[in-house]
């Protein structure tokens, strides 16, 4: 039996923990599923890297600022800051679960995973790099899809 939710987000990294803060904040029930941990895309990067954007550019909704606000985040700086923000609002993010495939369903939509099946009105994609805008598969009649970059 697939699990239900209203809103499934993929990905827990600075965009879907952003909105997963949005959307906790206005009591609406929703779940992260992340491949790895928090922050995933950026686990695995080289330990040198360094943020092209200075710190007060990162601050995410309802996060804590920066102590060095001009200064530029490591990889880690920024990996412990997505943690501690996560834990900031309890953000329900379900670690180490692949997604297949997302599809339509009688309910909205499917998600099937390593985890399971998943079952969501609203399905939101916040994997990895954004310099591609891509909407994964098309909404139900009547309902626009559209990426952020619109």
């Amino acid at each position: 039996m697939p699990a239900r939710i209203d809103t499934l987000i993929v990905g827990a990294g600075q965009a879907g923990l952003a909105l997963s803060r949005y959307l906790a904040g206005a009591g609406h029930e929703h779940v992260l599923l992340e491949r790895g941990r928090i922050g995933e895309r950026w686990q695995g990067r080289w330990d040198s890297i360094t943020l092209l954007s200075p710190n007060w550019m990162n601050r995410l909704p309802g996060g804590p600022a920066h102590a060095d606000p001009w200064g530029f985040l490591g990889r880690q700086g920024l990996v412990d800051y997505l943690d501690r923000y996560a834990r900031s609002f309890d953000a329900p993010v379900v670690k180490g679960v692949e997604v297949e495939r997302g599809g339509r369903s009688l309910f909205g939509f499917r998600v099937d995973s390593s985890a399971g099946p998943w079952i969501a009105r609203i399905v939101v994609v916040a994997t990895g790099d954004a310099d591609v805008p891509h909407v994964p598969f098309p909404a139900p009649r009547g309902v626009s899809a559209v990426h952020a970059s619109e």
